[in-house]
């Protein structure tokens, strides 16, 4: 079956139809877009999809132009007058470049949290490892060596991340420091660096502070009618596979766990309780 050819006016019909259908699923493109744009901090293109949507009368695009220039003109403000709050903030909006001109004048001036956050700087900028741990470790050992916790943790991950030819010491210099300070994120690489090195006893006992399983708080009182569920956890868990798991050698690991956190003043962290502070952004 032959279907009928259109004629001119016909054609004209159709298209003066489908126009605002296609138009429609351009504009509603460049708004998803450029609010993608927006919440990545790329303000310039954001700017560059929304401000033709605004001009035609669409309120969301116009709202979100009026945010960015006010976020535009508190950044400028942020740069004359440089803070570690403000250098935070605009690190966490992924505004880096801004960021970055925050927190360099306060580096300069020997601030350690400044020089830690140039370093996760570089890191979010490059991306591909090993060399965004390789431009970012000067500035986390800069900040590591000033006595910064955090910067410590970073610097020993990086250190093995990099892995030049010392960096087996300085990623166990730096994580033990960090570890030993109460940094949370360090207790699990402590725990595998004692383990490697054969120290099975307290690496065990770091396994609970990292893991703060239910019988580390039954050790008084209820340890022996949980005594199977025990038992199992720490067959799975022990340094030394081949080391048997009994009571004394439990009641050893809990008691020596109790000892770090008391020498170190330790927190054991969880869902209900977390340790991460302002000053604990993610590698």
């Amino acid at each position: 079956m032959r279907l009928p050819q259109l004629t001119g006016l016909a054609v004209v019909a159709v298209l003066l139809f489908a126009a605002p259908l296609v138009f429609a699923a351009e504009a509603e493109k460049a708004l998803a877009e450029g609010m993608q744009a927006y919440q990545a901090g790329d303000y310039e293109t954001a700017q560059k999809l929304l401000q033709p949507l605004a001009d035609s009368g669409n309120r969301l695009a116009a709202v979100t132009l009026l945010i960015i220039q006010r976020s535009l003109e508190s950044e400028k403000e942020a740069i004359a007058k440089p803070t570690i709050e403000g250098g935070i903030k605009s690190f966490e909006m992924e505004r880096f470049d801004t960021a970055y001109r925050i927190f360099l004048p306060l580096a300069e001036q020997d601030n350690a949290v400044a020089l830690m956050y140039l370093g996760l700087i570089k890191r979010r900028q490059i991306v591909r490892e090993p060399d965004a741990a390789r431009a970012a470790l000067p500035y986390f050992e800069q900040a590591a060596e000033m006595g910064l916790p955090r910067a410590q943790y970073f610097a020993g991950l990086a250190a093995s991340i990099v892995k030049s030819p010392d960096w087996a010491e300085k990623s166990e210099k730096w994580m033990t420091l960090a570890a030993h300070a109460g940094v949370d994120d360090a207790y699990y690489p402590m725990r595998r660096i004692l383990c490697s090195r054969g120290e099975a006893d307290l690496a065990n006992s770091w396994a609970v502070i990292d893991i703060p399983d239910d019988g580390f708080q039954r050790t008084a009182g209820e340890f022996d009618s949980h005594w199977h569920e025990i038992e199992a956890y720490w067959n799975t868990h022990k340094c030394d596979k081949s080391q048997k798991v009994t009571k004394a050698f439990v009641r050893a690991i809990y008691q020596r766990a109790q000892t770090l956190i008391e020498t170190y003043g330790l927190r054991m962290c969880d869902a209900a309780s977390p340790c991460r502070d302002v000053f604990a952004p993610n590698y």
